[in-house]
């Protein structure tokens, strides 16, 4: 993993939090989790080595915030439907 996401966090499919420059045997499952209330965009990169082979790869994820809202209450988070 050569960067990690900004707005949120990366683990492996085990639950262990991925960390920066941290390398895999065998390619692995990773389970992304946007920080509370975040949506945008965010992403990873990473890079694969195999022998003499060496290539590298980004993940560009968008993030779409479905936390239930209040419209009428004015949540700040909220947009009222079109």
């Amino acid at each position: 993993i050569t960067s990690l996401p900004l707005n949120g966090t990366l683990r492996t499919s085990a639950g262990a939090l991925v960390t920066l420059n941290q390398t895999f045997d065998a390619p692995p499952t990773l389970v992304y989790t946007p920080n509370t209330g975040y949506h945008g965009t965010d992403g990873f990169d990473f890079q694969v080595v195999e022998g003499l082979i060496v290539d590298t790869g980004s993940v560009l994820l968008t993030i779409i915030n479905n936390d239930p809202c209040v419209i009428n209450g004015r949540d700040p988070g909220c947009s009222p439907l079109p």
